[in-house]
C-alpha cells in the first residue's frame, strides 16, 4: 500500500505541513471543535505525540531517508533529556522507541536507555490496554525481542485486561473496544502468544 496512489497522497500532504522545525501540530481549525486536551493546536503534548506518530508511519511506508523524518528526528531530539524522556506525554518517549529502534536498531544507545526510563512507568498502567497495546506496538516496531523484560510485562498485563467476554476496553470509552481488542489480538498473535 505504501506505494499506492493514495499513499503517496497523503505523504505529500503531510511533507507539505510539516513545520519548518521537524514537527506536526494538528489544525488549528479543530480548535472550534473543543478537541481534548492531548489533541489540541499548538500545544507542545501534541506536538509530541503527533511527531513521533507521523514518523514512525513514515518510516513503516518507505521514508526512513528523507529528509523529513530526519528533521522530525531532530525536533524529538531536540526536546528529549539525558535519560531519553521525551517532552509531553509518555507515549512520545515510547514511540521514540520505535523510531529510533527502526533507524539505528533495537541495540542502539537510545533505545536501550529509553527501554530503562519506561520499565519503570509500566507500573502506572494498571486499566489501559489501549495503551499497552501502542507500547508493545513501539517495542514490535523497534525490534524489541519477545524475551526481553518489557516485552513479556507488557503481554501479561495484557492478557489480565481480557474481559469475561472476550474484549479488551479502551481508555478511550466503549466505541473504540472492538478497535483496542483486534489491536491486542494482533500483538499477540505477533508475539505468538495467543
Amino acid at each position: 500500500m505504501g506505494e499506492s496512489d493514495v499513499c503517496q497522497k497523503i505523504v505529500n500532504y503531510l511533507f507539505l505541513v510539516q513545520d519548518p522545525g521537524g514537527s506536526w501540530n494538528e489544525n488549528p481549525e479543530i480548535s472550534q471543535f473543543n478537541p481534548p486536551r492531548w489533541d489540541s493546536p499548538d500545544n507542545i503534548n501534541t506536538r509530541m505525540w503527533l511527531t513521533g506518530d507521523i514518523t514512525v508511519h513514515l518510516v513503516l511506508v518507505g521514508y526512513a531517508e528523507s529528509q523529513h523524518v530526519r528533521q522530525a528526528c531532530e525536533f524529538l531530539q531536540k526536546h528529549m533529556n539525558e535519560k531519553g524522556k521525551v517532552e509531553g506525554p509518555q507515549i512520545a518517549t515510547w514511540i521514540a522507541i520505535a523510531i529510533f529502534g527502526m533507524l539505528e536498531g533495537s541495540e542502539s544507545l537510545y533505545v536501550r536507555k529509553a527501554l530503562d526510563l519506561v520499565e519503570g512507568w509500566l507500573d502506572e498502567e494498571q486499566e489501559d490496554a489501549s495503551f499497552l497495546c501502542w507500547y508493545l506496538e513501539c517495542l514490535s516496531y523497534a525490534g524489541v525481542p519477545k524475551e526481553h523484560a518489557l516485552v513479556q510485562r507488557c503481554l501479561r498485563k495484557l492478557k489480565t485486561l481480557q474481559d469475561n467476554d472476550g474484549g479488551w476496553k479502551s481508555a478511550d470509552g466503549t466505541r473504540y473496544n472492538v478497535s483496542t481488542t483486534i489491536n491486542a489480538l494482533k500483538l499477540l498473535r505477533y508475539y505468538e502468544e495467543w
